[in-house]
């Protein structure tokens, strides 16, 4: 269950990485619009790509999106917006900004490629695999490196065994005493009571016999 759960980051993880790869360097800037004009922008594109174009603006502004004969594909006028437009030829794009109001305004734009040729499509699935295999050689390494670092330290420091146990010979009853006697009642060391069916005392291990 864990496993499952993990699938959809690692999908989202490399479809990040699809992303990045086919992306085109963007333009993000803050631009000042003249009262009542028009501020062209070029941007190169290519068959089956994609331009995002995003902006936030201090007044309402009109951005137009042409492609390369001149036809509009996209004409928006708002403050605050985003489009991404799909592109069908390859050539230079032309992105107008233009203020209809009577004083400058402010804008901070943002124009965002990506490249979906096959080309492109190729060479952006060879660097995941760069990437992929970088990834796994380095966490190779780190367990390898951790293995080798845990191995010296046993090495360093071994876990020393634990001494056999070794057992003290009873002491000898004392001379002249005769354990078998059934009326002594006391260890002649200790003088704890016994009994006469003992053959050690069980307090300090006289032998009685």
């Amino acid at each position: 269950m864990k496993m499952r759960g993990r699938y959809p980051i690692i999908a989202a993880v490399f479809a990040g990485l699809f992303l990045l790869a086919l992306a085109q360097p963007a333009a993000a800037e803050w631009i000042t619009l003249d009262p009542q004009s028009t501020l062209p922008e070029e941007v190169e594109g290519d068959a089956d790509g994609m331009i995002t174009v995003t902006w936030h603006a201090g007044d309402t502004i009109q951005v137009v999106l042409r492609d390369p004969s001149g036809t509009v594909l996209r004409s928006v006028t708002d403050y605050d917006y985003s489009f991404t437009e799909a592109l069908d030829v390859s050539g230079t794009y032309t992105i107008e900004w233009i203020n209809p109001q009577t004083d400058a305004v402010s804008v901070d734009k943002y124009v965002f490629g990506v490249d979906v040729s096959p080309e492109h499509i190729l060479t952006a699935i060879g660097w995941i695999i760069v990437i992929a295999v970088v990834g796994i050689i380095a966490v190779i390494v780190i367990i390898v490196l951790l293995f080798v670092f845990v191995l010296n330290s046993e090495i360093r420091h071994p876990q020393q065994a634990s001494p056999p146990m070794t057992y003290l010979p009873a002491p000898p009853a004392p001379s002249g005493w005769d354990a078998t006697d059934t009326g002594s009642s006391k260890c002649p060391l200790c003088r704890s009571p016994i009994d006469s069916s003992m053959a050690f005392c069980q307090r300090c291990g006289a032998k009685l016999r």
